[in-house]
């Protein structure tokens, strides 16, 4: 119910391009004649975009102790829990495979950052001292995969929402959700109606914050092209075109067989529903600022596919 309040506020396709495109020109006309204005509007823009992002992720935390919770704890039985648990990890196994395989197939075929059989790294000034890139190449070796299975289960779950930790604020949410469905009533009912109308209201809380995206968008590409300006050097643009032709495989080749196969769902009807996390996520660049809209797309994103 409470979802359903909140569809008819998603985040508007039309105007977020719309914002991009004016952020975009007004960014160029800032780097252009940005000095006989007399004042500092990127700034103005910084601040509105940087305000907009936190917003975002000022939501997070709540929203996902809500959603996790009620959900799990709508299992109800031990078996459904496993069932659902053992689905996820398969499947995030077997996308994550497919994902790396298409990666390595991309860069061995392309090979971005190499031309005529050298690094472009001294013609983009992009250079760094090798002792140090070994130095933090070896931290992430022997702490990354430890590290990521402590953080998994959180000594203070206060200081996991403080950091935004999501994993940690998943796995309490889980383990909370599980043992509120296993309690007597009324008490099962009265904490389960707390949850219940925390996640409404974070729902709604969304979808007000996401009427808020092409302003918040408009800022931020204005303040980045009006920084950074167009230019881009053919090796980068060789990078981004190796990254999108990835993402494309994966996102328009890779998972609608999965869906389709696996799932049994129509995989098309899907796109609209995630049009306006795929682009808050490209203007943001920021997977945590728009993990609020993921899990609002999720909800039209399945009403569509079983349509």
């Amino acid at each position: 119910m409470g979802a359903a309040g909140v569809e008819s506020k998603s985040a508007p396709v039309l105007p977020i391009l719309i914002a991009m495109v004016a952020g975009a020109i007004t960014g160029w006309l800032l780097r252009k004649f940005g000095s006989d204005l007399g004042f500092d509007l990127v700034s103005v823009f910084d601040l509105v975009g940087t305000m907009f992002i936190n917003l975002l992720k000022m939501i997070i935390v709540p929203l996902i102790l809500a959603s996790v919770i009620t959900g799990v704890a709508s299992l109800g039985s031990g078996p459904d829990l496993g069932r659902l648990g053992s689905k996820t990890l398969a499947f995030y196994v077997v996308t994550t495979l497919i994902a790396v395989l298409i990666a390595l197939f991309l860069v061995n075929l392309i090979e971005p950052g190499v031309k005529d059989g050298q690094p472009v790294g001294d013609k983009l000034a992009l250079t760094a001292d090798a002792a140090q890139v070994t130095e933090g190449v070896k931290a992430r070796a022997n702490t990354s995969v430890l590290d990521t299975f402590k953080g998994i289960v959180p000594s203070n779950i206060v200081e996991a929402a403080a950091n935004t930790k999501l994993l940690a604020i998943v796995f309490f949410s889980v383990l909370f959700g599980f043992f509120l469905a296993r309690i007597e009533q009324p008490h099962q009912g009265t904490v389960m109606s707390f949850w219940q109308g925390i996640f409404q209201i974070m729902m709604r809380m969304t979808g007000w914050v996401m009427m808020l995206a092409p302003i918040g968008v408009f800022a931020l590409i204005a303040k980045v092209v009006a920084v950074s300006g167009f230019e881009g050097a053919g090796p980068l643009l060789l990078f981004a075109g190796c990254v999108v032709a990835g993402l494309a495989l994966y996102g328009f080749v890779a998972l609608p067989l999965l869906l389709a196969t696996v799932a049994r769902v129509n995989p098309w009807r899907l796109y609209p529903a995630m049009a306006p996390a795929l682009l808050t996520a490209f203007s943001t660049a920021s997977s945590s600022a728009t993990l609020p809209l993921s899990l609002q797309s999720r909800v039209s994103s399945c009403r569509s596919a079983h349509r």
